[in-house]
């Protein structure tokens, strides 16, 4: 009978050991709970009271460090933008210059000269004729759509 008497015993250290491990868990959750909750409902009202002044202390950072920074980034940007001016005007202006050039030169070739005077011959013989149909009596032409 020495048996029952060791495994009632084993059962009952078996049990009380599970029931400290459960009891010390559900403790410890409830202890968490509790603790998370307190801190929440203090520490949320503390946070939110500082976040305005966070806030703008962190604006008022920025805006000094952006303040700071934009006359030398101003600069900059002159200073590539006049740079790049001075390298493109000299050849903007040979480029305006040879266009100029090369517009005389196309209008003074003997093909514009040619069809210039062409059109000066047949506008002034046009005049010419209008005038001696006015003084000779003639009904004047209608206007040709083509001339123009």
């Amino acid at each position: 009978m020495e048996t029952p008497i060791f495994e009632i015993l084993a059962i009952v250290v078996g049990t009380a050991v599970v029931t400290t491990a459960l009891t010390s868990v559900v403790l410890l959750t409830i202890g968490r709970r509790m603790l998370e909750s307190f801190l929440h409902h203090r520490l949320e009202p503390a946070v939110e009271a500082l976040l305005p002044r966070i806030r703008s202390e962190v604006e008022a950072g920025v805006t000094t460090a952006a303040e700071s920074a934009l006359p030398a980034f101003r600069q900059g940007i002159g200073d590539s933008v006049r740079d790049a001016g001075d390298g493109l005007l000299p050849r903007l202006r040979e480029q305006v210059k040879q266009g100029i050039l090369d517009g005389v030169r196309e209008s003074v070739s003997t093909e514009g000269l040619s069809r210039a005077g062409e059109e000066l011959a047949r506008r002034g013989a046009s005049a010419v004729e209008a005038g001696l149909g006015l003084l000779f009596g003639l009904r004047p032409k209608p206007e040709d759509p083509t001339d123009s």
